[in-house]
């Protein structure tokens, strides 16, 4: 379930956890339309139709050449790649000083909670949302889409 936390949070629980996503930041113009939404590592805590939603209804509020900026993990759309890229971002995490231990956990904690889509699955949804969508950003299992009214 989602609880509004404040006008840029939106709380997320579940099952003993409960994690805090910024679900999106709303620049308007001078006549008070929303001319950009962002969206920051948040869809992927959603359901699908949560998601489509969402989008939807981020399309419905967005001024006519606004912008909806959407980041997000993604799984890859081979088991063999999604490991290799799981794989570089444990070798990663274990480089940067965080321990087995930590990363364990930190898995457990979103396991569940977590639903990344492919990049065609997001592709796919936003596009079915009426938006004109391009990529402006990828790294290994991030993406960034830009998705134009």
């Amino acid at each position: 379930s989602l609880t509004a936390c404040s006008d840029r949070e939106m709380k997320i629980k579940s099952t003993g956890n409960s994690i805090k996503a910024f679900l999106y930041q709303e620049i308007k113009n001078k006549r008070g339309f929303t001319n950009l939404y962002i969206a920051n590592l948040f869809l992927q805590f959603l359901s699908y139709e949560e998601r489509r939603a969402t989008c939807h209804s981020v399309y419905n509020n967005l001024s006519n050449g606004g912008a909806f900026i959407v980041v997000e993990k993604i799984n890859q759309s081979t088991g063999v790649t999604q490991d290799i890229f799981s794989q570089i971002y444990h070798d990663a995490k274990l480089n940067s000083g965080v321990t087995n231990e930590e990363l364990i956990i930190k898995q457990r904690s979103i396991r569940g909670i977590l639903k990344p889509f492919t990049f065609q699955q997001n592709y796919n949804m936003l596009k079915k949302c009426n938006f004109h969508v391009e990529t402006f950003f990828q790294y290994m299992n991030v993406v960034g889409y830009l998705c134009l009214k």
